[in-house]
């Protein structure tokens, strides 16, 4: 996460412009602080990104869950491995409640552009 935060950090130096979305799972806080502290002073939007576990499982296309069930591998977001849920995220967006098309038009809409 630090590197990809350092790449982030990079693109901007170079460009304000640049509007830079970055996927990735910060399963603590001290972790979403750190990508916060390294992007400064450009802003960061902490979109929060929910989902039922049952339905992840449904969309898997890897059948990662399902293999991490059978291992009894608890290394999975929600299977074991810890995840603190964002206190203040700028979005929550439910993707089990959304389309992807309206998913994304709600993460669009939070940038000043």
């Amino acid at each position: 996460m630090r590197r990809i935060s350092e790449v982030v950090k990079i693109l901007l130096d170079n460009n304000e412009n640049f509007v830079v979305f970055i996927s990735i799972i910060a399963p603590f806080k001290s972790l979403r602080e750190m990508i916060k502290e390294i992007i400064f002073p450009y802003k960061y939007y902490e979109v929060f990104v929910s989902c039922p576990l049952e339905v992840c499982e449904e969309r898997d296309p890897k059948f990662l869950y399902k293999e991490a069930r059978k291992k009894c591998v608890n290394v999975m977001t929600g299977l074991g491995s810890k995840y603190e849920e964002p206190e203040n995220p700028d979005l929550i967006v439910d993707t089990n409640l959304y389309t992807i098309d309206e998913c994304a038009e709600k993460v669009i809409n939070i940038l000043p552009l």
